[in-house]
């Protein structure tokens, strides 16, 4: 027994080896993608590159973290501390009758379903990156464009009524409906609802870095790259398609290298943020009627499939309160359950039953704290005194000058950036609340206490 752990230990370290030496070999061609990219004066290819670069470094620098600080090859360390035994609580004198009664019920029974959910906004976002390349691309001397509808939509319609969506509905309901997740789910399955032999090398992403932390720390870069290029102003129309567009294809990529929706688990810059929300939002995630049918069920349909539905892309178990941040609202496990046990609840006020879990989710605490600090820098970023140290840090480090090297081109369209926000205080900005939170044990003490 002692000798098959062994060799099963081995085997999991070998995998994040190989895993972090491709993700080392990939950053480094990502950085030199973007310096020739800068010689060539090229500012989509250098906004390209930039996202690319950052992605993989986030990646590899969470990964080696968490090399340094776990000494576990399994994801617990994601779990904090239980302080107490805390009892599970059936769910059923929390929640206002189904949602999945009558019409709608039928209709999440049906195997295209989800596919007619996600086909409109598949439509509208290709469209808007279409137009974004090909239509107007000037701005006013605001900084915005108001005649491009790539822009207009990106962020004055879709980007307010996602967050509206986060606190009205659930967090998760953007996830139901993504084009992004929608597209890259239907190659990799090889067909919209059809069940069939799934296509790609269907890895696995290492177990032990299996968590959150690289979308809330992919949110907090992309605010930065935002605000550099002035993207969401909304500014010129063809940025926001490349960050679009690059949301896309990564997506495809990682899909079909790894399981199913491994991408929106982890990487997502959206992820995080809406995991918090779905926590305490008024409507609840497909979730076990009954928790201990799910315990006895031994076929586990809901997770694997079966020859008439597909399983949980998620990899989010619906028996389970503590994976109901991480439900993507997919309905697989729905229409995949023999026994009829999943339904999709309205929570009763207060709408923290989600925060009871028996297990806390420490990558969920410090990703509140990371999205704490993008909010944080929105406060401080409009206080004159931020302008003026952010633009002596800029000359004193030669950010300003090389700055224009990143925004080649654009001054034809209104847009100049002497450097703002200098990537220095924007990170020291963006740290203070977990400075503040671990001060004085450390993120380190946090991580081995895990």
């Amino acid at each position: 027994m002692e000798k098959v752990e062994y060799k099963s230990l081995n085997r999991l370290k070998n995998h994040q080896r190989k895993f972090n030496f491709f993700t080392a070999i990939f950053t480094i061609f990502a950085g030199l993608f973007t310096w020739i990219s800068t010689l060539l004066s090229n500012v989509l290819m250098i906004e390209s590159g930039m996202l690319v670069f950052t992605t993989a470094l986030t990646i590899l620098g969470v990964n080696l973290t968490l090399d340094l600080t776990v000494k576990s090859n399994s994801n617990s360390w994601i779990f904090a501390p239980s302080r107490s035994r805390a009892t599970l609580r059936r769910e059923t004198c929390e929640h206002k009758p189904s949602m999945l009664q009558g019409k709608l019920g039928k209709f999440f029974k049906k195997k295209w379903a989800h596919f007619l959910i996600v086909f409109p906004s598949f439509l509208v976002f290709y469209v808007v990156m279409v137009v974004g390349i090909v239509g107007y691309q000037g701005i006013d001397p605001a900084g915005i464009s108001l005649v491009n509808f790539a822009s207009d939509i990106s962020w004055f319609l879709w980007f307010p009524l996602l967050w509206a969506l986060t606190w009205v509905a659930n967090g998760r309901t953007w996830c139901q409906t993504c084009p992004f997740s929608g597209q890259a789910e239907w190659l990799h399955r090889g067909h919209p609802w059809k069940i069939g032999r799934k296509l790609g090398l269907n890895l696995r992403w290492p177990l032990k870095y299996s968590t959150i932390l690289y979308s809330a720390i992919g949110f907090s870069i992309l605010t930065w790259v935002e605000e550099f290029y002035n993207i969401g102003g909304p500014g010129i129309p063809e940025l926001t398609s490349v960050v679009l567009i690059y949301i896309a294809a990564l997506e495809l990529f990682i899909t079909l290298v790894f399981q199913d929706r491994t991408f929106c688990r982890t990487m997502c810059p959206l992820s995080a943020p809406l995991a918090l929300t779905t926590m305490i939002s008024p409507l609840g995630t497909f979730r076990a009627k009954d928790p201990e049918k799910c315990r006895t069920c031994t076929t586990k349909d809901c997770m694997k499939g079966n020859q008439e539905s597909h399983g949980c892309p998620w990899f989010a178990s619906p028996g389970s309160k503590e994976t109901a941040p991480m439900c993507g609202l997919a309905s697989d496990c729905y229409k995949a359950c023999p026994h009829d046990n999943i339904d999709w609840n309205v929570k009763r006020f207060p709408w923290l039953s989600d925060l009871n879990a028996s297990r806390k989710r420490f990558d969920l605490g410090l990703s509140v704290l990371i999205l704490l600090g993008v909010v944080l820098f929105q406060f401080v970023n409009a206080l004159p005194i931020y302008t003026m140290i952010d633009q002596w840090l800029n000359h004193f480090m030669g950010w300003a000058y090389l700055s224009k090297a990143l925004t080649p081109g654009l001054s034809r369209y209104g847009y100049s950036n002497d450097g703002y926000p200098n990537p220095i205080d924007y990170a020291v900005i963006n740290v203070i609340p977990i400075v503040v939170v671990t001060w004085p044990r450390g993120l380190k003490g946090l991580f081995l206490s895990s």
